[in-house]
């Protein structure tokens, strides 16, 4: 079972994108929602000692959504805050809209991305291959 955790002000889009997944994907993948940047680090830091719990002790997966609001530019430093301390956490930034429009933002310098960027129209297909080979591309 892989577990993936998505940070996003709207996650209905995305979660709705990923259930979208084959059932075979779908079965193996628990989504968690979080809103907030506060949230995450909750997560990543009070895990439970209990083997039994149904909160997991790690996350396979952390999606970033960037949705064109102030708040995404404390998601880009959280993100380089994630790669800095936490490198073996895979991270995938998912843009609401094209990913030319993070770049033309500034948000992501095109020559120094953080994360791999998917969009809607391709993240079932890279959330597909990570559950399938354990690689973002």
């Amino acid at each position: 079972m892989k577990h993936v955790l998505i940070l996003d002000t709207n996650p209905l889009p995305l979660n709705s994108r990923l259930m979208d997944l084959p059932e075979n994907c779908r079965n193996e993948v628990m989504v968690e929602e979080v809103k907030y940047i506060y949230q995450v680090i909750r997560k990543l830091l009070f895990r439970p000692k209990d083997r039994l719990s149904p909160v997991p002790s790690e996350y396979d997966l952390l999606i970033v959504g960037l949705t064109s609001t102030d708040e995404d530019y404390e998601k880009v430093n959280f993100i380089r805050y994630i790669k800095r301390n936490k490198p073996e956490l895979p991270l995938l930034i998912f843009s609401h809209k094209e990913k030319d429009w993070l770049i033309r933002q500034l948000l992501i310098i095109k020559n120094h991305e953080l994360a791999p960027i998917t969009d809607r129209r391709d993240i079932r297909e890279v959330v597909e291959t990570f559950l399938e080979r354990g690689i973002l591309d």
